[in-house]
């Protein structure tokens, strides 16, 4: 898979994901799939979540948390080989606080035999965390 492949999975990977279909996220991930969110545990979603069934627990942890975003700003994709990496912008409202929280970010995946192997979320933790502190 080329590096324009790459890119337009993780784009694919993205417009499913705020679509709302996971049937259709599942399908560009590998059975192995990895998923690295940063933080403490009063992030609902952070920790390593491993396959398709952990994808879908980290999705339902998310969606407790602070998910869907109120704005979400892709800046670029940068390709390089297996490796797409993704920075940006978004807002989440925290659901039981009410409070924003605003940070950029860095998405790093992996991609193999035309599936996402692996996607690092590097983000501001500590503003995360604040702002699901009452």
């Amino acid at each position: 898979m080329g590096e324009r492949e790459n890119g337009d999975l993780v784009r694919s990977f993205y417009a499913n994901l705020q679509a709302g279909d996971p049937d259709a996220v599942l399908a560009l991930l590998s059975p192995d799939f990895e998923l690295l969110y940063s933080g403490p545990s009063i992030i609902p979603a952070a920790g390593a979540w491993n396959g398709h069934e952990g994808f879908r627990d980290w999705v339902t942890a998310a969606l407790e948390g602070h998910l869907p975003p109120e704005s979400l700003r892709f800046e670029e994709f940068i390709v390089h080989g297996d490796k797409v990496i993704v920075p940006g912008h978004v807002a989440l409202r925290i659901k039981t606080t009410g409070k924003t929280c605003e940070t950029d970010f860095l998405h790093y995946f992996t991609v193999r035999d035309r599936k996402l192997t692996k996607w690092h979320d590097f983000f501001d933790t500590f503003a995360l965390a604040q702002a699901y502190m009452s």
